[in-house]
């Protein structure tokens, strides 16, 4: 049945009113900031004709503020975080939930954060890049805004140039943020670009703040970064360093998560090289959750476990330990004794969830960590040094205790009697192995060490750092395997057990819940097309267009 609806019927307020009034009010602030001009002028400067009520309402009010930003929109460069978070203020499905109902008090304050906080946060880190963030204030009180009233931008002011410049102003020409890649060619969807090469310009993104990462990777040596780096979906450019901070960053994305990565210094190995390590980070990306130790370590097979170089070993909690022992702290008896002591911290419950999500999933594929490795080996421009693919299985041995007549010699003479002979696996894929991961500031490389460890405590990896990190920040240990702990060790594992150590912590990732406050940005061409990246790739209903 049809319904004959008069004009006058129709209330306009129910089909364009704003949820959230405040964030009008804050809208209408930052476009004063930005133009250095009262609103009633600014709407006179770009001819826009405001409401007349002498009490004006929230929906006049929003109409007043949308219009008068839709005159003057063009003179703020539309790749700014400010132009993000202006916005975001008018967006009203911004400002509701999914099926329009009002949000709660909780995700309100997150939701102003987000949308709005953390992309002037975002702004003002890449204007003051010189700037320690914690003198912002002082240096905010020598600002010149005596030029309040003038209008500051010309009509055909530089619509690529950062968000404000001038006198009294908060960026200069030589501060701007970095342009954003050719959306349309550049980001498929969610945002994320297809790889080819690390060095590849058009893969650099805005400076974000420290506060918008939450994921920590540490890795011992470059060639592990390296594979790590790889697999970030996007990479970010660097924000201010801080003082006293010795670590060097990669910054960028895997998934939802937006990562920090650093590696150790140059030639400094072990548990307190790491421990400093971790401390910076912490400091410095203080709103880290966890971290991932990420890199290669040495196989400890036995009969129960069969390990394969390539394999991954990840540290995992049992009823005596936290997944990681520090093997060389403890008490020496006579007879040959050793009593370990100390504890360390296990890893972050949402880890442990994540693994569990991880190894119950009937359809994880048995090959999961391939198209990892592949992208890796796409990535990295081959070399006999970065060399990232599979060694072969005919070049993975694993000997038995060394003679005592070889130990004397210094080398073995009949290497082939050594070898313990194991059945070929059927393909080249990695396996994955949760345990206990031994950690000490020494190089093992004695079978017979390794298999007593083995057989007494259940160790699956012995490697050099997570010891140093337990306890300083929550951590998950990730290990490739690259030799077997041996007097036979080599580096010709190393670049592929860092890829499956590094697929690894990606899958992982992926499996992982992100924190509740999750980075966004939007971009936006031209006065039609907008793309809006979402980090937990779920893409909003439709918004509802202005008539």
């Amino acid at each position: 049945m049809a319904v004959d609806t008069e004009p006058d019927d129709i209330n306009l307020e129910d089909f364009f009113n704003h949820p959230c009034p405040t964030v009008i009010t804050l809208a209408l602030l930052l476009l004063e900031v930005y133009f250095e001009t009262p609103f009633d002028i600014l709407a006179q400067k770009f001819n826009v004709k405001l409401g007349t009520n002498a009490q004006p309402s929230a929906f006049t009010k929003y109409m007043d503020v949308d219009l008068v930003f839709q005159a003057c929109r063009a003179e703020i460069p539309q790749n700014s975080q400010f132009y993000l978070a202006i916005t975001n203020c008018l967006d009203p499905n911004v400002w509701q939930g999914e099926d329009g109902d009002q949000l709660d008090n909780l995700t309100l304050r997150t939701r102003i954060y987000r949308e709005i906080i953390l992309p002037l946060e975002t702004e003002l880190s890449q204007a003051y890049s010189s700037i320690p963030i914690e003198d912002l204030d002082k240096f905010a009180q020598g600002l010149n805004f005596g030029m309040l009233g003038q209008l500051k931008h010309s009509p055909h002011a530089d619509s690529q140039g950062s968000v404000m410049n001038g006198q009294g102003s908060a960026f200069s020409d030589s501060q701007q943020p970095s342009p954003v890649p050719d959306l349309q060619q550049d980001l498929p969807i969610h945002g994320f670009s297809n790889r080819n090469n690390l060095s590849d310009p058009r893969l650099d993104m805005q400076a974000y703040p420290h506060s918008a990462y939450t994921v920590g990777i540490l890795c011992a040596l470059p060639l592990e970064l390296r594979a790590v780096r790889a697999l970030f979906d996007t990479e970010h450019n660097m924000p201010t360093r801080m003082r006293g901070d010795s670590n060097t960053y990669a910054l960028g994305t895997m998934g939802q998560h937006m990562i920090v990565a650093a590696c150790l210094p140059s030639g400094e190995y072990g548990t307190n090289a790491a421990a400093d390590a971790a401390s910076n980070m912490r400091r410095t990306y203080h709103e880290l959750e966890f971290c991932l130790l990420v890199g290669i370590g040495g196989g400890a097979p036995s009969p129960e476990t069969d390990i394969r170089l390539g394999d991954v070993v990840v540290s995992h909690p049992t009823s005596t330990s936290s997944g990681v022992i520090q093997y060389d702290r403890g008490k020496e008896y006579e007879g040959n004794t050793f009593q370990l002591t100390g504890s360390l911290q296990g890893p972050p419950r949402c880890l442990r969830t994540a693994i569990s999500a991880l190894r119950s999933n009937p359809d994880l594929s048995s090959n999961s960590l391939h198209p990892y490795l592949e992208d890796i080996t796409r990535c990295i421009p081959y070399s006999s040094t970065t060399d990232y693919s599979h060694p072969g299985q005919e070049n993975d041995h694993l000997f038995k205790a060394v003679c005592s007549t070889c130990l004397a010699l210094g080398e073995c003479i009949d290497a082939e009697s050594h070898v313990q002979r194991r059945a070929r696996r059927p393909t080249d894929q990695p396996e994955i192995h949760y345990g206990l991961i031994a950690s000490g500031n020494r190089v093992l490389k004695d079978a017979a060490a390794r298999d007593r460890w083995a057989k007494e405590h259940g160790i699956l990896c012995f490697e050099m750092e997570a010891a140093g990190v337990m306890n300083t920040l929550p951590c998950l240990v990730i290990r490739g395997i690259c030799d077997y702990a041996d007097s036979y060790k080599n580096k010709r594992w190393q670049n592929y057990a860092a890829a499956t150590a590094a697929s690894y912590a990606k899958l992982l990732l992926r499996h992982t819940a992100s924190s509740s406050i999750e980075w966004n940005t939007t971009a936006r061409i031209g006065d039609k097309s907008s793309l809006r990246i979402y980090t937990n790739g779920e893409e909003p209903q439709a918004k509802r267009q202005r008539a």
